[in-house]
C-alpha cells in the first residue's frame, strides 16, 4: 500500500511540474509577442495624421523612426543567427569528437555488463577469485568470443574510482595529496584494449591469491610520483597512509591511457590484478568479431551455470556505453541546433521583410529614378547595398558573440577550439549568403518596377 501510495504522490509531482511548465511557457510565449508588439505599436501613436496628409503618399508612413527599428530587428536576428549556428557547430562537432574518442578500442565489438557479487555469499576474497576464474572461463569457451576481461572502467567512460595513494619510505608532504585511479583488471586487459606495456611486465596467469601483490602503474603516475627514476621494485598502497589493504609491488608501466571525456590530462593509474585483490563488483568485457549482443544469452547462461542468483546489469556493447554516458550532452547540442536553424531561418524572413517594406515605401523614388534613365542594375544594387550594410553589421556582432559563446563551449567539450576558423568562416558564408538571397527577390521586384504604373499609383 505504501508502495501505491508512493507511486501516486510521485505521478502526482510529475503532473503538476509538467502542468506548471506548459503555463510558464504560455506566459513566456505571451509575453513575448506583448513586447514584440509594443514597438511597432508604440510608433503608430506617434504619427502626425497632418504631415500624412500633406504628404500625400501612403508610401512615406513610417518610413522613419520605423525603417530604423526594422533595420535594428533585422541586425539583431542576423546576429543572433551568426552565433547560435556557430555555438550549435562547434556543440556538433565536439560530440562528435566525444562519440567516436573510443574508436580506437572498436566499441562496437566489445560486450559489457556487471555483476555485483553478494556479500552474505561471496564474503572472502577466496569466493570472489573462484567465481571470477570460473566466470571468465566459461565466457571465453563460448563460440565467437575472442577475449573476456574484467575491468572496473573502460577509456573514456569516466567510470573510475580515484582514491589516495600511499608510497613506501616516502613522507607525505602536508597539504599534497597522492592519488591516483584503482583499477583491478585480468591479465589480459592490456591486450584486449591495445593498451601496451611500455616498462616492466604486466600480469600473468602466476600472480595469484598466493603470490605477493603486484600492480602496473601507467606514465603519467611514473611522471607524477617517480619523476627520473625507476618506479620498479618500489611499493604502493591504495588508499592512504592509514589504509590496511596490501602493499603493491610495481612491476610494470603502461601506457598513459584517459579514462575521462571531461578532462584533457589523463590521471594517474594504478593497475591490479583481479584475480590477487578480487573486488565486490566489476565490469565485464568481452571482444568478438561479430555481434556482441549475439553473446549476451549465452552469456547469461554461461553465469547462470555457475550462480543462477546472480544477474547481468546493464547488457550493452561499449559503443552504447558512451552513448549513454553522453545522452544529457547529446540532448542539449540538439536543441541548440534547433534553435540555431530557428535562428536561420527568422534572420532571413527578417532581411526579406526590410527589403520588401524598403522597396513598398520607395516605389515612387525608385519609379522617378527609372523615369529619369536610372538603370535597372544601378536600382537592383541599391537594395542588395543597403541588405549587405545591414547584414555586415549583424555579421561583425554576430562574430563578437559567437566568439564568447565557442569559449564556453571549448571549456565543455573535448577537441573543440574557440577559434575554429573553418567552423567560423563556413557558417558566416552560409549565413551571408541565406540573407543577399533573401535580398535578391526584393531587389529584383524593384529593378522590375515600370516606372508608369508606379507614378500614377503614386
Amino acid at each position: 500500500m505504501p508502495e501505491r501510495v508512493a507511486r501516486y504522490m510521485s505521478g502526482w509531482s510529475n503532473t503538476g511540474l509538467n502542468g506548471r511548465s506548459l503555463l510558464f511557457s504560455f506566459a513566456l510565449a505571451g509575453l513575448s509577442a506583448l513586447i514584440a508588439g509594443m514597438a511597432p505599436a508604440a510608433e503608430g501613436l506617434r504619427i502626425n495624421l497632418v504631415d500624412q496628409l500633406k504628404a500625400g503618399s501612403r508610401s512615406t508612413i513610417g518610413f522613419g523612426r520605423s525603417q530604423r527599428l526594422r533595420n535594428i530587428f533585422a541586425v539583431a536576428q542576423i546576429a543572433l543567427a551568426v552565433a547560435l549556428v556557430i555555438g550549435a557547430a562547434l556543440m556538433a562537432k565536439g560530440m562528435n569528437v566525444w562519440l567516436h574518442s573510443a574508436d580506437f578500442y572498436e566499441p562496437g565489438k566489445m560486450l559489457t555488463f556487471n555483476v555485483s557479487l553478494p556479500a552474505t555469499r561471496y564474503d572472502t576474497e577466496q569466493k570472489r577469485a573462484q567465481w571470477y576464474a570460473g566466470a571468465l572461463a566459461r565466457l571465453r569457451s563460448l563460440p565467437g568470443v575472442k577475449q573476456a576481461e574484467l575491468t572496473p572502467a573502460l577509456p573514456y567512460n569516466d567510470n573510475g574510482w580515484l582514491r589516495d595513494v600511499d608510497i613506501e619510505n616516502r613522507p607525505t608532504v602536508p597539504g599534497k595529496f597522492q592519488s591516483a585511479l584503482n583499477l583491478p583488471v585480468t591479465a589480459g586487459y592490456f591486450s584486449a584494449l591495445r593498451i601496451p606495456i611500455v616498462g616492466g611486465r604486466g600480469f600473468s596467469q602466476g600472480d595469484s591469491l598466493e603470490t605477493t601483490p603486484v600492480a602496473v602503474v601507467s606514465e603519467r603516475f611514473v611522471t607524477q610520483y617517480f619523476p627520473g627514476q625507476n618506479p620498479m621494485g618500489h611499493r604502493i598502497r591504495m588508499g592512504g597512509r592509514d589504509s590496511h589493504e596490501p602493499w603493491l609491488t610495481i612491476v610494470g608501466v603502461a601506457k598513459e591511457t584517459s579514462y575521462s571525456l571531461w578532462e584533457q590530462t589523463p590521471r594517474a593509474a594504478v593497475y591490479m590484478d583481479a584475480l590477487q585483490i578480487p573486488p565486490a563488483a566489476t565490469e565485464y568485457a568481452i571482444t568478438t568479431d561479430g555481434n556482441p549482443l549475439a553473446l549476451a544469452p549465452a552469456a547469461r547462461k554461461a553465469l547462470a551455470s555457475l550462480d543462477p542468483l546472480l544477474p547481468l546489469n546493464t547488457v550493452e556493447t561499449y559503443e552504447q556505453l558512451m552513448r549513454d554516458n553522453l545522452t544529457g550532452l547529446m540532448y542539449a547540442s540538439g536543441m541548440l541546433v534547433m534553435d540555431g536553424v530557428i535562428a536561420l531561418l527568422l534572420a532571413a524572413i527578417g532581411i526579406f521583410g526590410v527589403m520588401a517594406n524598403l522597396v513598398g515605401e520607395r516605389t515612387r523614388e525608385i519609379g522617378v529614378r527609372l523615369a529619369l534613365g536610372a538603370r535597372r542594375e544601378d536600382v537592383l544594387g541599391m537594395i542588395l547595398r543597403r541588405a549587405s550594410r545591414l547584414t555586415g553589421i549583424g555579421v561583425c556582432v554576430g562574430l563578437v558573440m559567437a566568439y564568447a559563446l565557442a569559449h564556453g563551449v571549448a571549456n565543455l567539450l573535448v577537441g573543440v577550439r574557440a577559434d575554429d576558423p573553418l567552423v567560423f568562416a563556413a557558417i558566416t558564408a552560409t549565413i551571408v549568403a541565406i540573407a543577399m538571397l533573401a535580398s535578391w527577390i526584393p531587389a529584383r521586384q524593384a529593378a522590375r518596377i515600370d516606372p508608369m504604373v508606379a507614378l500614377r499609383d503614386e
